[in-house]
């Protein structure tokens, strides 16, 4: 409706659909279609915000008190463990003062309609909406729970039910339960000759939604540190393809592309892309542009994690990498709208160091002038530069206090990653800074992080497998896997593969 311009206004809070939203390139022209739009958020970089005429900002969890509801319908306090910077504000009262405001302008002041001054008064309001209902909350209140502890609803007088409709009435006309039994239907979109690939959309281990959060912790990229699409091994050598290789996906709403990782984790026909980069991370919306909108005709929800495609080897035979040392947010604020103009880029955090590759069909020079003022790579005594303009090479590094600082080498990556680990090792430079541009070798390969609440490497994980330690003497040396659990899935895989490789190096 938003999109024909039926609604012409809207408010959007709590949630960030300019990326999270299926065929996201409609939704985009349908927040440009809209004559007004109003973003409540408590973080600027999404991609929803730059579509708000108003930009309302809202305190996020841990800066506001209320009341939260867990999966087991828990109802819990909540309360401010710090202040809200700047002007934000809680959503209750954002929403109320606009409300407030409506009322003296149509010259309704009284009564005082919207008469909330704490969270309390809000949930006494939405108790009292909810007496004789399903989730009837009419007995509980901040004290009972402040004495009490945490209580389930429905919670009609005394105490809350643990389970439900053990009386067998539930909340339909009659009390009757209705099920609903479809018949077996297929994705809404199939593959064909054109489009012979499922695409598969979903979520990575470390990272949450669109990042405004996770994004600004360096270990939610440790494990995944950069966007990329999942293939079946025997699918990429029958292409052509490897890992690594640069890969332009088409489905029937749009194209993009991703670098290539190759794995036996999708089946033969699949493939995979995390729905989590968007347009703050990379150089387009990421992956939902390629999602169908169609909807399941009883619960409406989207089908947001297939779509049909197809995906080619594309040739971009320009590459770059860069990085700078600093205030990683604020770096990313400068370059997060020079993406958009190349093939592929992609933002990647570490602790205080921002990453950023991309590819191209040609060296960019203009874009690259951009890029090095975007990340502080000054011409000066502290910085060296190297360009050959007839092979589209460039290169460029800077000091602070005799350390490296910042780095960018396009067009010639041989030894960049190399220069990259100096550049995370953070130590005072030695010897001539004329070497940071010689053919060097990168001091060790990039060592993933599988247990990120234990912080256990992938080369500690795989040294005590190759010495008989099991998956339960794992968690017992290493630690991994006996917080969170996340990454419990991969160290029994990484188990099971030297498993494998051991009865197949005994049967030969």
């Amino acid at each position: 409706a938003m999109h024909d311009g039926r609604i012409k206004a809207v408010w959007v809070a709590c949630t960030n659909p300019a990326h999270s939203m299926p065929d996201a390139n409609k939704i985009r022209d349908a927040f440009n279609t809209a004559e007004f739009v109003v973003v409540q958020e408590a973080f600027v970089q999404t991609d929803t915000v730059p579509y708000a005429d108003v930009l309302l900002p809202a305190s996020s969890w841990g800066e506001k008190s209320g009341t939260v509801t867990n999966s087991e319908r828990r109802i819990s306090r909540v309360r401010q463990a710090v202040p809200a910077p700047g002007d934000a504000k809680p959503d209750w009262w954002i929403v109320n003062e606009v409300a407030r405001r409506m009322q003296a302008k149509l010259g309704k002041t009284s009564p005082n309609l919207f008469a909330f001054e704490q969270p309390e008064d809000v949930f006494n309001e939405h108790r009292l909406l909810t007496e004789g209902r399903d989730l009837d909350i009419g007995g509980l209140s901040y004290d009972l729970i402040e004495h009490n502890g945490p209580q389930q609803w429905p919670f009609i007088s005394s105490q809350g039910q643990a389970r439900r409709y053990i009386d067998g009435s539930f909340a339909t006309t009659d009390g009757r339960a209705r099920f609903h039994a479809p018949n077996y239907l297929p994705v809404a979109e199939p593959t064909s000759a054109r489009f012979p690939f499922h695409l598969l959309t979903g979520r990575l281990r470390d990272q949450w939604h669109g990042m405004s959060r996770s994004g600004r912790a360096a270990s939610a990229f440790a494990h995944a540190p950069e966007p990329s699409l999942t293939m079946h091994p025997s699918d990429a050598e029958r292409r052509g393809l490897k890992a690594g290789d640069f890969v332009a996906i088409a489905s029937r709403r749009t194209h993009l592309v991703l670098p290539l990782q190759v794995s036996d984790e999708v089946q033969s026909g699949t493939v995979f892309a995390a729905m989590h980069w968007n347009g703050q991370y990379m150089n387009c919306g990421g992956i939902n542009e390629a999602c169908s909108d169609a909807v399941d005709p009883k619960s409406f929800q989207p089908e947001l994690k297939h779509a049909a495609v197809r995906i080619e080897k594309t040739a971009l035979p320009w590459r770059m990498l860069a990085a700078r040392r600093g205030d990683v947010l604020a770096l990313q604020a400068r370059v997060q709208p020079l993406l958009k103009d190349c093939s592929y880029a992609a933002i990647g955090v570490e602790q205080n160091l921002m990453i950023v590759r991309a590819a191209h069909t040609s060296a960019p020079h203009e874009w690259l002038e951009h890029l090095q003022e975007a990340l502080d790579l000054p011409v000066g005594s502290d910085t060296l530069e190297y360009r050959d303009a007839r092979r589209g090479i460039a290169k460029r590094a800077t000091w602070e206090d005799g350390r490296l600082a910042g780095m960018m080498f396009a067009g010639d990556l041989s030894s960049a990653d190399a220069v990259l680990d100096m550049l995370r090792a953070h130590e005072p430079w030695s010897g001539s800074r004329l070497t940071v541009f010689s053919n060097q070798k990168s001091r060790t390969p990039v060592d993933r992080t599988i247990c990120n609440c234990k912080q256990v490497k992938a080369s500690s994980i795989d040294a005590a497998i190759a010495q008989g330690s099991g998956f339960e003497q794992l968690k017992s040396q290493l630690g991994c896997g006996t917080v969170c659990g996340s990454c419990i899935p991969e160290l029994k895989q990484l188990c099971a593969m030297r498993n494998t490789e051991t009865n197949l190096g005994a049967g030969s």
